[in-house]
């Protein structure tokens, strides 16, 4: 098939550190292409891809107010030319719900992959749009809406190569990702010193979110338990966690896909986090992970996942959310978007 893969802009691809939607993203655009698919990927110009590179902007708008619903709609403008100009059997958009809009007067069948939550005033214009045809990352993800037009379900997948796994582990937990209230890193932080445990934390930290890191984070670094090294890249992440006891994960929203879980089980190192949003249809409690209600539970639940074993954790990884398998099913959904826009 000839696709047409668009990408938010916040972050190249694959993005250099944090950037959960660019990864998706890229494992799916490289997957496709090894499979034989004629893949166009729309991102930054600084973005690497086996597919046909379409760069724009010049740099991804990382950091800035900008890289957001503005500028996501002036993408979606500017490029209904490119697209209607070019033979794609298919769109696969990921520029979220305000964007979508614009996509309705595309004359190519397109498919949307919500990445992000459905909150209150996405209702609407989701139910408001019943031609757009969505494709959810959790089964989680879909219950603010249940009536809108979602085709499937579909787990993100990954590249399982690029996460090696090992059963020997070093004494610390890790807490992975982005420094936020939501991300629950005071929880975190909480927890380990609690145990007793030192905990590695690698994360950016946000412009909108500083205020944060200044008043609950800053000052619990000072405890001897704590060391906080900033972002990092992919190869020391998955370093990081297969030598991880466990990824503490007190997550304080729904999260619609938490792609760490599935990065640290597939290093063979269990998840302790709170039951929220999508961590039930990841985590299985007590075989590759423990699903924990507060700072004591999880303080107390460090020991507990010494217990489990990694290659569970490998194994379910392996069988569920493998970029093979994501890749399967995309290709699914491809073919019956185009089928359905063929038969109109």
């Amino acid at each position: 098939m000839r696709i047409a893969m668009i990408s938010p802009i916040g972050e190249r691809v694959p993005p250099d550190g944090y950037g959960g939607t660019e990864r998706i993203v890229s494992w799916l655009t490289e997957g496709l292409v090894a499979r034989g698919h004629q893949v166009t990927l729309y991102a930054s110009a600084d973005s690497q891809t086996a597919a046909q590179l379409k760069g724009w902007p010049a740099e991804p708008l990382r950091g800035r107010a900008a890289a957001n619903t503005h500028i996501a709609w002036e993408m979606a403008h500017l490029l209904r030319a490119e697209i209607d100009l070019n033979a794609f059997d298919v769109v696969h958009c990921h520029l979220g719900v305000e964007a979508a809009a614009l996509t309705r007067s595309w004359r190519v069948p397109t498919l949307h992959t919500m990445h992000g939550g459905i909150f209150p005033h996405h209702v609407p214009l989701l139910l408001g749009l019943p031609d757009l045809t969505w494709v959810a990352i959790s089964d989680s993800q879909r219950r603010p809406a249940p009536d809108a037009n979602f085709a499937a379900t579909i787990h993100h997948g990954l590249p399982m190569d690029s996460y090696p796994w090992g059963r020997d582990k070093d004494d610390y937990v890790v807490h992975l990702g982005r420094i936020a209230p939501e991300k629950g890193t005071h929880l975190a932080i909480d927890a380990a010193c609690q145990a007793g445990v030192p905990l590695v934390i690698a994360a950016k930290v946000d412009p909108v979110d500083q205020a944060y890191f200044d008043a609950e984070i800053a000052p619990r670094l000072t405890h001897p338990h704590v060391h906080f090294i900033g972002e990092v890249g992919d190869a020391v992440k998955a370093a990081l966690l297969r030598k991880a006891r466990a990824l503490l994960f007190p997550i304080c929203w729904d999260e619609p896909f938490g792609i760490v879980l599935v990065e640290a089980m597939a290093c063979g190192t269990p998840v302790i986090a709170y039951p929220r949003g999508s961590v039930p249809e990841i985590v299985l409690d007590g075989v590759t992970g423990i699903l924990v209600n507060g700072v004591a539970e999880m303080a107390a639940a460090i020991p507990r996942a010494d217990r489990l074993e990694a290659v569970a954790c490998r194994a379910h990884v392996e069988e569920r959310f493998s970029v093979r398998r994501m890749v399967r099913q995309y290709e699914r959904i491809f073919a019956d978007v185009a089928s359905v826009a063929l038969s109109a």
